[in-house]
């Protein structure tokens, strides 16, 4: 089992993300979030196929440059590939709350949350829309799940 420890670096926020997208069955483990994208682009794009990793580089490039547009574009095609993973959903609701596009990040969260219900991240992307809406009650019984 190989584990990763990460440090926070300038304000990496929308990578950290990406460690989410790792398939599980590698069995890699993070102890932080925040990560160069250099680093991610040198080292983790080998456990993507071969058609994916085109896609990741541009997702941490986008990423890195706060181009939250087109990130979107990116996770809606990951979406096509792959409609059943939580994470993309739960990513691109991410981004549109940072376009302060609340409505569809409330929609990507909720699909998000209804793939995978013990995916916490889903929650806490939908709570961040709605606190952003100013809806506090909504958002506080998404934050305490």
């Amino acid at each position: 089992m190989k584990v990763l420890t990460v440090r926070k670096r300038n304000n990496w926020h929308a990578i950290c993300t990406l460690f989410h997208l790792i398939p599980t069955q590698n069995q890699i483990f993070y102890q932080s979030y925040l990560l160069c994208p250099l680093w991610l682009l040198k080292n983790l794009t080998f456990y993507w196929p071969n058609k994916s990793n085109k896609q990741l580089m541009k997702l941490l490039k986008v990423l890195s440059a706060n181009k939250f547009s087109q990130a979107i574009d990116l996770y809606t095609k990951a979406i096509e590939l792959n409609g059943q993973n939580a994470v993309y959903w739960a990513n691109r609701a991410f981004s549109h709350t940072k376009l302060e596009e609340y409505g569809s990040a409330i929609q990507d969260a909720s699909r998000a949350i209804d793939i995978d219900p013990k995916y916490s991240k889903g929650y806490s992307r939908r709570g961040a829309a709605y606190l952003s809406m100013g809806k506090f009650k909504d958002a506080l019984k998404d934050f305490q799940k």
